[in-house]
């Protein structure tokens, strides 16, 4: 289960383009982003996907 403010994989859902937080788009490909309520709210909508990372990515992340 994807918990606030860690680190998750987002991907958009087919044929759709999401914007991050930052105004960027998400790749099609899907993306590291920090699960806040805005994903929470694309998750929702059925915009993405969400799903945790392994725990060394997650440590790779946090040490950026």
């Amino acid at each position: 289960m994807c918990k606030l403010h860690q680190p998750v994989f987002a991907k958009p859902a087919a044929g759709l383009k999401v914007r991050k937080e930052d105004g960027t788009y998400l790749p099609e490909g899907g993306d590291t982003v920090i699960h806040s309520t805005y994903w929470a709210r694309r998750k929702t909508d059925g915009d993405v996907t969400l799903s945790d990372l392994p725990a060394e990515e997650v440590k790779a992340v946090k040490t950026k």
